[in-house]
């Protein structure tokens, strides 16, 4: 199963366009330019437990998602994909619940993915790592979902180790999350969950995680100019839902 989105925008300048015009701290909303169609290596993990802790602290809320990872493609070719055995999905994150005059609501504190399992089938894949990633919260925004709520949620991690490494070929990790019925209407001060089981923590979430691109930032400056950004980029708001059964 997937819930790759693809946009139909150049890549390293819808990117640009968000860094030049982003500020230093983190906003509400979708992280849009993720949907630009990316690169492979694509991890797919499913059966993905989500649920939200508002009482992790007075200011903060914890975000969990537990999986399994299902697939690796590596060259972006219709199926058969790798399969992933033993795998293992899990972003563990804090925010913030309310929006205040120091921080935005659901800027996060901190976080880590960590994707677990071998996968024969690729030379290397086989200490039981594929990758793991920490969330930064300084810079950019790092974590996406709807203001109004919904069930999709992005990420942006920084990676830090694990078999994939030598194919990953960037320094960032995105991971787009379609958490399927977690109810969440936008507010982080209520708790929200995918349970299925009724109280066994079992949920149908489905995540990509790939690498995010990195654009010759030298020739995305001169061609857009220090005051360019947002305003000289459109970004194509057509998004696709894809779920294929394997």
């Amino acid at each position: 199963m997937s819930v790759r989105r693809k946009r139909n925008a150049a890549a390293a300048f819808v990117v640009a366009a968000m860094v030049l015009g982003a500020g230093a701290s983190a906003s509400a909303g979708h992280l849009d330019w993720l949907y630009s169609k990316p690169r492979e290596p694509d991890v797919t993990s499913e059966f993905i437990y989500v649920s939200y802790d508002p009482s992790y602290s007075a200011d903060e809320g914890r975000f969990l998602a537990v999986g399994t990872a299902t697939h690796l493609d590596m060259d972006g070719v219709a199926p058969p994909d790798h399969p992933i055995y033993g795998g293992g999905f899990e972003i563990d994150m804090t925010l913030y619940k309310e929006q205040t005059d120091s921080w935005e609501k659901g800027q996060p504190t901190g976080g880590t993915l960590r994707i677990t399992g071998t996968v024969p089938d690729v030379p290397g894949m086989d200490s039981g790592t594929l990758l793991t990633g920490v969330l930064d919260p300084r810079g950019l925004q790092k974590f996406g979902f709807g203001d109004e709520g919904g069930e999709l949620f992005e990420f942006v991690f920084d990676v830090r180790e694990g078999d994939l490494i030598p194919y990953w070929g960037s320094s960032q990790a995105a991971v787009i999350l379609d958490a399927v019925s977690s109810g969440f209407s936008g507010d982080f001060t209520v708790p929200f969950d995918n349970d299925i089981t009724d109280g066994l923590g079992f949920g149908l979430g489905v995540a990509d995680t790939f690498p995010i691109p990195e654009p010759n930032w030298i020739a995305v400056w001169s061609f857009l100019g220090p005051a360019g950004g947002l305003a000289l980029v459109r970004v194509v708001r057509k998004r696709r839902r894809t779920a294929s059964a394997r």
